[in-house]
């Protein structure tokens, strides 16, 4: 069953699904009414959920019940990672959080290709999007 981030704090009757949780499942993974799915948040539970409708920019889904999220490991893994070369950090963000991890901290060290000392707000954005993926 597919797992979606989408923080909620609604536990039954419908709701409305928008923006990129929206994007994602009508788009990327093309659920259709009648589907189940997984919506989880940071407060360690997570609503199953069936689609009723889809609309163009929203949809409504149907919680079905909610549950512990058991899926989080019981303990917190932290990766301490020296910045690589080029893009490559995304992949290690998003192959460590596949993993398991709780959290990636970049660093630099005295070996680091990378060449930029300051991150952006939207370099930090994209790897919180990718550590929830």
């Amino acid at each position: 069953m597919h797992r979606v981030h989408y923080p909620t704090d609604q536990d039954e009757g419908e709701l409305s699904i928008s923006g990129e949780a929206h994007h994602y499942l009508s788009r990327v993974i093309r659920m259709s009414p009648g589907d189940q799915c997984v919506l989880f948040d940071e407060t360690g539970w997570e609503r199953i959920v069936e689609i009723v409708s889809m609309e163009r920019s929203s949809l409504r889904v149907r919680v079905l019940g909610k549950r512990r999220n058991e899926c989080e490991p019981s303990r917190e893994i932290w990766l301490l990672q020296g910045f690589p070369k080029g893009a490559k950090y995304f992949e290690i963000v998003r192959a460590a959080t596949a993993l398991g991890a709780s959290a990636v901290v970049p660093f630099y060290a005295e070996r680091s290709v990378g060449r930029r000392k300051h991150k952006s707000e939207a370099w930090l954005e994209r790897c919180h999007r990718i550590a929830l993926e």
